[in-house]
């Protein structure tokens, strides 16, 4: 795990030392998510989990559009009864869309998500086994501070396996 969120730091690092940009965005999530498809649902229950992101402004696309690259990383236990997990952990590349023009609050930045999942997955059915998946989101985040804010995000998770996660968020502006 600490091998992966290295990685995932240096490619963000990377790709922003390439922008005139590059303002790190630091996040932590939780989330709601449902009951993958596809599972034992007499032991697979909708859970609580939690999260850590970062993404990196890289351009503005139009005046009022920027996109920001992304990665985070979620952890999910859908075990309904003690006993043996059912734990995923959902690791997400893509990007961000933020949208912000006259007639939006400055405080308010609605946005889109879109990417892929690498779903790492155990005790599913009693094996331990990896997914790939495509991933659409919405959500807004709520500027506190010029640098620091809440948001709220929904993602639908699709291709294997299909499950959606609604959740909040405080992150930091560096």
């Amino acid at each position: 795990m600490r091998k992966i969120l290295v990685l995932l730091v240096f490619i963000c690092l990377l790709l922003s030392s390439h922008t005139g940009y590059g303002l790190l965005n630091v996040e932590i999530t939780g989330a709601f998510a449902g009951s993958p498809s596809g599972t034992n649902t007499s032991r697979t229950a909708s859970t609580l989990g939690a999260g850590f992101g970062l993404a990196f402004d890289i351009d503005y696309l139009t005046s009022s559009i920027m996109l920001q690259l992304r990665t985070d990383v979620s952890y999910f236990n859908f075990n309904r009864y003690k006993g043996d997990p059912q734990e995923m952990l959902p690791i997400f590349f893509g990007g961000r869309l933020l949208f912000g023009n006259d007639s939006i609050p400055d405080w308010l930045v609605p946005y889109v998500d879109m990417g892929a999942d690498f779903r790492v997955k155990k005790g599913f059915d009693g094996s331990n086994s990896t997914e790939f998946g495509l991933v659409a989101g919405l959500g807004a985040e709520f500027y506190i501070h010029k640098k620091l804010y809440v948001g709220l995000n929904f993602r639908y998770h699709f291709l294997d396996n299909d499950f959606w996660t609604l959740g909040p968020s405080v992150g930091y502006r560096f």
